[in-house]
């Protein structure tokens, strides 16, 4: 890949990795810094590309989301996401007919662990399979799928108690 093909890449699919980035890491200058990490490290790695193998976008979307689970991972403290940062993620999801209701739903993701999010992310909105993600977590199939039914039913309560408190009120 020539470095002109590489540039043009790079301002196609720049503001996909920043959004995947700043949905996972919550923070707008670790997403900055993080997408020019992985956009670096591709370029260095792009003699290595196979287009036969996978797509551009698919090879820098699981690099990215491999990446951001190592950011998380090797985090000293647990950050909540800022719901300013999930709103201007721009992360795609099926819209509530309500929007307190999306609200609501992107509060609850905030209260998750960071790497439990990412892996709710990568299954509900990524639509990643369950072996897709255990394969970039270096995760089992049935650890991934039991921190997701762990995080949801976190998620559920959480969205119970709101409704509730709301209805009291």
């Amino acid at each position: 890949m020539t470095d002109e093909e590489f540039e043009e890449l790079y301002k196609q699919f720049w503001g996909l990795v920043y959004s995947k980035c700043l949905a996972s890491l919550g923070d707008v200058e670790e997403a900055l810094d993080a997408t020019m990490e992985i956009f670096t490290r591709k370029y260095c790695a792009r003699d290595r590309y196979d287009p036969t193998k996978a797509s551009f976008k698919t090879w820098l979307t699981r690099n990215t989301d491999r990446h951001c689970i190592d950011l998380i991972r090797k985090r000293s403290h647990r950050n909540e996401v800022s719901l300013e940062g999930m709103l201007e993620s721009g992360e795609e999801v099926e819209e509530p007919a309500d929007t307190e209701q999306l609200i609501d739903i992107r509060i609850a993701l905030i209260h998750l662990d960071p790497f439990d999010r990412e892996l709710v992310l990568m299954r509900f909105v990524e639509e990643y399979t369950w072996n897709e993600i255990a394969q970039i977590t270096g995760l089992t199939v049935a650890q991934v799928r039991r921190r997701v039914d762990n995080a949801l039913a976190k998620l559920r309560r959480w969205l119970g108690a709101t409704e509730e408190e709301t209805t009291e009120d």
